[in-house]
């Protein structure tokens, strides 16, 4: 039993060095990270050609605050985002591909704490851009909903 052992062990051995001694053992042992590498800088690159250059212009997302409740003058101004003055208005802009996202702020939102969203483009892309997309508009309702309640300071903190 113990030289069967020993037998198994040295043929497996050898068939480990075997296979690792062929030039495409190495090639593929390197060409995999190497690749995801190239993706991880590849992915950003054509993701932010494929924007059209708005992102960071708040030219991508667009507000209806259909409550009258969140969305002041003073924070219409201040948005990183297209601001409409109804659902509608928003849906022609998004159709006119003018932006990418639109958030409706119902009626009801403090109440049921829901909005509406709706984007452009496929599922597979809205899946990529949802988080980044979705982060702002969060953002601005956590500020909105604080309002001048606390210092500026707290407020800054807790958004």
């Amino acid at each position: 039993m113990g030289s069967s052992w020993r037998e198994i062990s040295t043929v497996f051995g050898e068939e480990v060095r075997r296979v690792t001694r062929r030039t495409s053992f190495r090639v593929m042992t390197l060409a995999v990270p190497a690749s995801l590498l190239v993706l991880l800088v590849a992915v950003p690159v054509v993701r932010g050609l494929t924007s059209g250059g708005e992102e960071g212009e708040g030219g991508r997302i667009g507000l209806t605050d259909l409550s009258g409740e969140l969305l002041t003058e003073e924070a219409a101004e201040e948005a990183d985002f297209r601001v409409f003055p109804d659902r509608e208005a928003g849906l022609a802009a998004l159709v006119a591909e003018d932006i990418e996202s639109l958030f409706v702020i119902p009626q009801d939102y403090v109440e049921s704490g829901r909005v509406e969203w709706l984007r452009t483009g496929s599922a597979i892309t809205a899946a990529f851009i949802a988080e980044e997309d979705s982060r702002p508009i969060q953002s601005w309702l956590r500020n909105a909903l604080v309002g001048d309640a606390l210092p500026a300071g707290l407020r800054t903190r807790l958004v």
